[in-house]
């Protein structure tokens, strides 16, 4: 990190560059969902992806972690409990192949819906919130928030736990009483991404 962070040349700036950086997220995960090609990676300008301020400062680290973690880790949590039982019930017989590929496909759907809405309350509020209210942040604040989006989308979340539904349980003869297990892991990648990046939380 550099000894200190660049200031944009206003807060509209700031603004239009989250806003752009928000689309571009929306978009990658539109491509994640029907499993096409994934959106050229989001170019920061130079001096804002270069620059950081040496410590996250408390409000913005708490933002990140209750607008993005926190509901990563719900949901991560919500389709652990509800796919585990439904290929439960598949495995006994209770429902259907059929029932089951279209309930993960159901849970897919609302999986993305709700990222979308944490991303949407972290971008377009607390964080722009916070921005303006702190002028020498605002490049950090892009940064850090284009870093952890990256990471939520990238292979290790989002991204896997999207194949995992809408592919891979699907054959639930191979997953039945395994489920729970594989979506732990995957919440342990989450804390110990964020708590190496930006320390434990407050």
């Amino acid at each position: 990190m550099t000894d200190s962070a660049s200031t944009l040349a206003s807060t509209e700036d700031f603004d239009s560059v989250m806003d752009a950086a928000t689309a571009h997220i929306k978009a990658r995960i539109a491509a994640i969902t029907v499993g096409g090609k994934a959106p050229l990676e989001l170019q920061l300008p130079a001096h804002i992806a270069t620059s950081r301020l040496d410590a996250i400062p408390i409000e913005v680290k708490d933002a990140l972690y209750q607008y993005l973690m926190d509901p990563t880790l719900s949901n991560i949590s919500t389709l652990s409990a509800n796919i585990s039982s439904a290929a439960q019930k598949a495995e006994d017989g209770a429902i259907s192949p059929d029932d089951f590929d279209n309930y993960c496909d159901g849970q897919a759907d609302w999986a993305v819906e709700q990222f979308t809405k944490a991303l949407m309350d972290v971008a377009q509020n607390k964080l722009k919130e916070i921005g303006h209210e702190h002028p020498d942040w605002q490049s950090s604040i892009l940064s850090w928030f284009h870093m952890t989006c990256d990471f939520l989308l990238g292979p290790r979340v989002w991204g896997k736990i999207f194949s995992f539904i809408t592919k891979t349980v699907k054959h639930f003869e191979d997953w039945a009483g395994k489920v729970e297990g594989w979506f732990h892991g995957v919440s342990n990648d989450v804390t110990g991404w964020f708590s190496n990046e930006f320390g434990p939380p407050a």
